[in-house]
């Protein structure tokens, strides 16, 4: 809501099957429940779809990540919240980072490893998305 500057965020695994935030048809009322307690107005809401990678086979010829795209845009839909933005698919994840003051979402892929590529170490890769991420935010700054 951009009006009283609320925002949040969601992340699930799979569309449904259970109580957990981990699913989408819980995650996604848990979190619009959360807004509005916050103050939010449904009428003012607007989403920022993003991920559904290309990670996990689910049979056929979908994914778990066009599973839980085409739930989240059906369940904005059904409950008259204009999509925004969108960014969805690929065969990798990304890291995001959204205020929620302003509605503002940056995006970007993961780092991928091609064949023969060693692994980089899990501590060197969260110092590199931090200094990405410090730089990201030190834009926002100096552009507002």
């Amino acid at each position: 809501d951009k009006e009283r500057r609320i925002g949040g965020i969601n992340h699930f695994v799979l569309p449904r099957g259970g109580a957990s935030s981990r699913y989408g048809d819980t995650a996604m009322r848990e979190l619009l429940d959360g807004v509005l307690d916050l103050g939010a107005h449904l009428r003012s809401l607007e989403a920022k779809v993003f991920g559904g990678a290309a990670v996990l086979p689910v049979g056929g010829e979908g994914t778990v990540g066009t599973a839980n795209v085409a739930f989240a845009l059906g369940e904005l839909a059904r409950r008259g919240i204009p999509v925004a933005g969108r960014r969805t698919g690929g065969g990798r994840g990304r890291l995001l980072i959204f205020n929620t003051e302003t509605g503002d979402a940056f995006v970007r892929w993961l780092l991928s490893l091609g064949p023969g590529v060693r692994p980089v170490e899990p501590e060197a890769l969260v110092a590199e998305y931090r200094r990405q991420a410090r730089e990201t935010l030190a834009l926002y700054a100096d552009a507002g």
